[in-house]
């Protein structure tokens, strides 16, 4: 295993599978340890980038075969203005899907966003949410926001400008509004 000290700074090969040009994946982080061409291991300010993705976490996995990368600790995903922060992640290098857990999430399209204990993307345009919230209200405390979405699914469709809600809850002013589905 090769260690470097200090801000390391790695270069990944492009995936092959990406059906546009391929884009770089650049990996930086206080130590970065590789094997045989696969397997990378970064730890501390662990900084990744692929085009318009940035990846930031403590302790960071990648496998330039399976084109994958697993995050633990403080991670942070932006993507054209979304920003998805959480305990731990995982991200599809080839496709930019990826799961985040124990997510709080915010969204540059409507400007409104809460937090969720899975949040699933597939690029910056849809994101399937687990036990979330949702609101346009200030985020710091999505409970406390004016309305608040509760489901126990929620899907974000911005190409279609739709989402859905499922086994919900609509709380206004505190005040619950129960609903079976919605459209949001």
């Amino acid at each position: 295993a090769a260690k470097a000290p200090a801000r390391a700074t790695r270069a990944a090969a492009a995936p092959a599978a990406a059906a546009s040009a391929p884009v770089p994946v650049t990996l930086e982080a206080d130590r970065i340890e590789s094997h045989l061409d696969d397997r990378s291991r970064a730890i501390g300010r662990v900084e990744l980038q692929q085009g318009p993705l940035r990846l930031s976490t403590e302790l960071l996995e990648v496998s330039s075969i399976e084109q994958l990368a697993w995050a633990q600790g403080g991670v942070r995903v932006e993507q054209d203005g979304n920003v998805l922060q959480g305990q731990s992640a995982t991200l599809h290098l080839d496709t930019r899907e990826g799961t985040v857990n124990q997510a709080r999430y915010e969204i540059a399209r409507t400007g409104g966003g809460g937090t969720a204990r899975q949040l699933h993307f597939i690029g910056s345009d849809h994101l399937r949410v687990e036990q979330a919230t949702y609101t346009s209200c200030r985020i710091d405390d999505p409970e406390d926001a004016d309305w608040v979405l509760v489901a126990e699914h929620l899907t974000l469709d911005f190409d279609r400008n739709e989402g859905r809600a499922e086994h919900a809850q609509l709380r206004f002013l505190g005040v619950p509004l129960q609903i079976g589905r919605a459209h949001v």
